[in-house]
């Protein structure tokens, strides 16, 4: 039955529009690491105690990808607002947050809800679309 609900909450985030830049994000703070933190709480999909919501990291220092150095990510996440958990499901490295140029894309193909440690862009996110 889990994992049906896990399928069916999937289902639904996949239907979420893409990441765009049209997407009015919301600051949520800064990581411990300096990197700033926003959230889509416009599409946020609600299902019991799982919410579902692009977030978006914008590196203090760039991460290094073997096709170029990522600055921003959007990252498609399931965030359990019970057991302040998250589990990404798309994650999207970008060059830069304004350009647009994508380094690559990563999918998970299991979803597996992992705690958030204080000071994380998932910790951030989840409780700016938790608190809605």
């Amino acid at each position: 039955m889990r994992s049906i609900r896990f399928a069916c909450l999937l289902a639904a985030a996949l239907a979420l529009p893409a990441a765009a830049g049209a997407v009015d994000w919301k600051a949520a703070g800064k990581t411990y690491g300096g990197n700033d933190v926003f959230v889509d709480l416009d599409g946020v999909r609600v299902g019991g105690d799982v919410r579902t919501a692009w977030v978006r990291v914008d590196y203090a220092r760039p991460v290094e990808l073997p096709n170029g150095s990522a600055r921003s990510i959007q990252a498609l996440a399931h965030f359990d607002c019970r057991k302040g958990a998250s589990a990404g499901i798309r994650v999207i490295f970008y060059a830069d947050a304004t350009t647009g140029r994508v380094l690559l894309v990563s999918e998970e193909e299991t979803v597996r809800m992992s705690p958030d440690p204080d000071g994380s862009f998932g910790k951030l996110a989840g409780q700016a679309i938790c608190a809605r």
